[in-house]
């Protein structure tokens, strides 16, 4: 995405929108979100954000694609780090209940589980 381009269309067609944008992340933010995650970040993510910094205290906004929100590095840091949360508390129902259903390994399992109960097992 050329950000250039964008920047110039927000600023003359949608100001208000614009002016929720945050400044550029550093390579400093870019290079501790790598490291929080453990593997580097696709380069066009890296690049964007150290030329737009992503909207700040915005959930939602009116862009292409519909309904994406350009989150921050720390914005998106802290949604990773929730969906982590979520998907390690799924993992444990399904290893448990791929357990008791099955003589194979728990780690085996590798379908999401359903209303407690794991679809791959």
């Amino acid at each position: 995405m050329n950000w250039s381009r964008a920047d110039a269309w927000l600023r003359t067609h949608a100001p208000e929108l614009r002016s929720k944008f945050l400044p550029p992340a550093s390579a400093a933010d870019v290079a501790a979100a790598e490291e929080t995650i453990g593997v580097p970040l696709p380069a066009d993510l890296a690049a964007w954000w150290t030329a737009c910094g992503g909207l700040a205290g915005v959930d939602y906004a009116p862009v292409i694609p519909e309904f994406c929100s350009p989150f921050s590095v720390g914005r998106s840091l802290e949604v990773r780090e929730a969906m982590m949360r979520i998907r390690r508390s799924e993992t444990r129902g399904c290893r448990s209940s791929s357990r008791s259903r099955s003589a194979r390994p728990a780690t085996t399992c590798s379908s999401t589980c359903e209303k407690g109960r794991c679809a791959g097992a």
